[in-house]
């Protein structure tokens, strides 16, 4: 079972995609890095993980538990 996962998550601010189809697993016990330029999603990737956010359609996992 994976930490973390993200299925088809599709999520826009102020009109602009920031994800499409986004598919992520995230095992526990695994390193990850995430890099990418200012304004690619990162931010709002963790958002997402951490439930202050949440995805236009799609769905985010946590230890089995859709948020």
């Amino acid at each position: 079972m994976s930490l973390i996962e993200i299925h088809q998550v599709n999520k826009s601010l102020k009109g602009l995609p920031i994800f499409s189809n986004l598919n992520l697993k995230i095992e526990k016990g695994k390193t990850y890095g995430f890099v990418g330029p200012n304004g690619s999603g990162k931010s709002v990737l963790f958002k997402l993980i951490c439930g202050f956010m949440f995805p236009d359609s799609g769905k985010v996992m946590v230890n089995g538990e859709e948020l």
